[in-house]
């Protein structure tokens, strides 16, 4: 009995348990987990026995969060989980390409190749003398590569640490395949005259394939550890977009990253260990330490069976590549009496995959009508709505649009007997009227366009009425090289023409604005920035303009780089900016919603909410703001029309809204429903699904911030797997990822206790550009938008979900 469990490979079984745990973990890891990895929780304040209770995160581990909740509130369990298909992708892709890079070197080096040998001992020594964490660190650790989309970060993660460690991964290879060479089989091979290609291929690649992957196990061991230190010391994989507003309010001192992923998750361990809060990193420790060990344990055990005389597992792992490969099944299906059972075993896995393939996906219980949804869209292009601007007769036109549509579809009024609801709300918005910005010459006027060769930030302007600023700005033209050389009259009054403004630093921009005779900057900036919505800032009236010597008190406005070469040109001349600003202090929004009457009312209700104005049309462009929201406007009123017809009747309450003054700098439409008496009397266990950017022609993914949901609601985070999985039925692309931005409503409408989640074209990083376009049909793709609203009412209709 002793004699055979000595002969059992422990370290091999152990390490496949282990390794097979691990990778269907990071297959099924979706599927497995009771929370969404990126849904905060934090409670609102609640009185309890006369005191004020504020629970905010991290959470202990309790019944709904297992393994705790990190400093902002999501999940460990769920991240840890989650987060395993990322590092573990990372591990075995870092160490594949360091395969990748290391065979062929090692192949030439083995054969006597000393150039290839030289290169492979030159990078061996050089990250052994400085070690390759120093040298990822610094590397990865740029801004640059800190601020890049998850999918460009792992190529610049594969591209780093491959080329700091395939040098010991190649002269590994290089002994082991020069030890196979030495072989008596090997000279006889050449005896009869084989050249060294196939040499290569018929003789040492079948002697070696056992021994790569031995060392391929534990290089990815090898990589799992340099991620973890990496995330130790704060580099991580994956641009930040964790609200930092939200951290601002929690005042922590540390950022955690938004990606699950092993090793980022370890950035928080110095805050962990020092507040006391262990689990926040104990549980991906335990995972990466798990992860090591069975990538190690698979490798030894691998280790052990070469080194056995005659090991069946071993003459097994050589005989993979034979038996995957097509022309030996060919062979075995011509001698199918000998080989039976192996063409049996191999056919059923051929017919399995391709019934997989082509297994039709449910049908839709009802489909949406693309010709009726894209009229919507062309409804709301029309010049008559005028960009649905706030306080303007198109965005009136189009609020009436709305309410028709929904009466005629035989949607009930939301609020009570009407299906608007209007309040007062702050909403401080500033807003170009008229603008004109040129040089003034003897010969002619060099003219500018707003938003499209320059934009504004901060002005000085005089109060001219309630609702309006205006003024007139004079002002030569200098350039900073000739500021710099002195060219300049100090009587006159000047704006200096600058390059990308990422080239100065703060005490060179301090030194120019004390100038008193400069009285701001043009910046060049980037065509985003030009053509980006922001407030403008009114800095006071237009005489502190000549008083004004701090930086913070002076005008500096973007420009393209053309428009700052023309400026150069015309330097000296006078420019003028003559501008009108719109000022709405407080606004009558006016919210729309219906309701879809479930078969229990008193169940939490679903809401199909977006945002129905928008900023209006500057300047003659052709922006009515159709991927904003017109898009998502047209799903909601297709989706509400469909359930009518249907006379689908859902299990809950499904509200259909249309929320006012979106774009504001303040209060939004959304904060006017949380004072409705809708809001007040509704089930805290409520979902939002907040529609916006639909239908983008240069997006193939639909994007869902699940960021928005709260962490301890596993019902909400089961309606989007519910969502997640007929996505892929539908053969669409779908991504956890950021898209509502701070000042959206719906980030307010989150932070005071609803739980939802946001759905787009676009994440947070390519909802900027998509806000510089002009949003206009050219942009909207008819069939992406119509596969998006299947989506939606799929989702409603063919699944049975709860939302408490």
């Amino acid at each position: 009995m002793i004699n055979k469990l000595k002969k059992i490979n422990t370290p091999l079984i152990l390490g496949l348990i282990l390794v097979s745990i691990i990778l269907f973990i990071a297959i099924y890891g979706y599927q497995l987990i009771p929370l969404d990895p990126f849904s905060t929780h934090f409670s609102l304040p609640k009185v309890v026995d006369g005191e004020l209770k504020i629970d905010n995160p991290p959470h202990d581990p309790n019944d709904i969060n297992i393994w705790g909740t990190d400093v902002i509130g999501r999940d460990v369990f769920s991240r840890v989980i989650y987060g395993t298909k990322l590092t573990i992708q990372l591990g075995l892709l870092i160490a594949l390409f360091r395969f990748l890079v290391a065979l062929p070197f090692a192949f030439f080096a083995g054969f006597g190749g000393r150039i290839s040998s030289k290169i492979i001992d030159i990078f061996n020594t050089t990250f052994s003398a400085i070690p390759a964490l120093i040298v990822s660190f610094i590397v990865l650790g740029l801004g640059f590569i800190r601020v890049m989309e998850i999918e460009s970060a792992v190529i610049a993660y594969i591209v780093v640490l491959t080329f700091v460690g395939w040098g010991r991964f190649a002269t590994i290879l290089r002994d082991r395949i020069k030890d196979i060479l030495s072989k008596d089989f090997i000279k006889g091979e050449v005896a009869i005259g084989k050249n060294k290609f196939s040499i290569a291929v018929q003789n040492v690649l079948p002697h070696l394939f056992a021994s790569i992957l031995i060392y391929y196990l534990i290089e990815v061991s090898r990589v799992l550890i340099i991620i973890a230190e990496l995330g130790v010391l704060g580099v991580y994989i994956g641009v930040n977009k964790v609200n930092m507003d939200l951290i601002n309010e929690l005042k922590i001192d540390i950022v955690p990253s938004y990606y699950p992923e092993w090793g980022s998750m370890l950035s928080s361990a110095r805050y962990a260990i020092t507040a006391w809060k262990p689990w926040i990193v104990i549980y991906p420790a335990l995972a990466i330490f798990i992860s090591v060990l069975g990538f190690n344990l698979l490798g030894e055990g691998l280790k052990i069976e070469l080194n056995k005389r005659n090991s069946k597992f071993i003459i097994f792992l050589k005989h993979i590549p034979y038996h995957l490969s097509p022309r030996t099944y060919i062979y075995q299906i011509r001698t199918m009496k000998r080989y039976k059972k192996s063409v049996f075993i191999k056919t059923a896995v051929v017919v399995g995959i391709i019934i997989y393939f082509i297994l039709p996906s449910p049908k839709s219980q009802f489909d949406i009508d693309k010709e009726q949804l894209y009229s919507h869209v062309e409804e709301l292009s029309k010049e008559k709505y005028g960009g649905r601007k706030l306080g303007t007769e198109g965005k009136e036109i189009a609020s009436e649009y709305i309410l028709n549509q929904l009466k005629n579809s035989g949607v009930e009024p939301l609020f009570g007997e009407s299906y608007i609801q209007k309040d007062s709300v702050e909403v401080n918005m500033k807003t170009v009227q008229k603008v004109d910005f040129y040089i003034n010459t003897e010969n002619k006027n060099v003219k500018f366009e707003f938003k499209k060769d320059y934009n504004l930030f901060r002005l000085f302007l005089d109060k001219t009425s309630d609702t309006t600023y205006s003024g007139e700005i004079r002002r030569r033209i200098l350039s900073y090289e000739n500021y710099e050389k002195g060219n300049y009259d100090e009587n006159e009054k000047y704006f200096i023409v600058m390059s990308e403004s990422r080239r100065y630093n703060h005490s060179t921009v301090m030194r120019l604005m004390e100038e008193k005779f400069i009285d701001g900057l043009f910046f060049v900036m980037q065509d985003a920035v030009i053509r980006s919505y922001r407030d403008i800032e009114i800095m006071g009236p237009l005489t502190e303009l000549e008083k004004t010597e701090g930086f913070f008190g002076a005008m500096d406005f973007p420009v393209t780089q053309e428009t700052a070469d023309i400026l150069k040109s015309y330097e000296g001349e006078e420019f003028v900016l003559d501008i009108t600003l719109e000022y709405i202090d407080k606004y009558d929004v006016k919210n729309i919603g219906g309701v879809i009457k479930g078969k229990d009312s008193t169940k939490p209700p679903m809401i199909l909410a977006c945002n129905y104005d928008y900023k209006g049309i500057t300047n003659g462009l052709e922006d009515e703001g159709l991927l904003y929201n017109g898009t998502s406007i047209a799903t909601n009123l297709e989706v509400a029309r469909v359930l009518k017809e249907k006379d689908f009747k859902p299990d809950r309450d499904i509200y259909v809204t249309f929320f006012d003054a979106s774009i504001t700098n303040k209060k939004k439409g959304m904060d006017a429903f949380r004072k409705s008496d809708v809001y007040e009397n509704m089930s805290e266990d409520h979902f939002i699904m907040f529609l916006n950017y639909l239908g983008y022609k240069d997006s193939d993914t639909l994007f869902l911030d699940t960021s928005l949901l709260f962490s301890d609601n596993k019902a909400h985070y089961n309606f989007t797997k519910i969502l997640t999985k007929r996505g892929k039925e539908l053969d669409m692309n779908l991504k956890l990822d950021r898209v509502a931005e701070p000042m959206d409503g719906i980030t307010n409408m989150n932070a005071n206790g609803s739980s939802g989640i946001s759905i787009g074209s676009v994440n947070d990083i390519t909802r900027s550009k998509a806000d510089t376009l002009e949003q206009n049909l050219k942009i909207i793709d008819e069939e992406k938008l119509e596969k998006q609203a299947q989506l939606i009412i799929d989702a409603i209709t063919m699944y049975n979900y709860e939302l408490k």
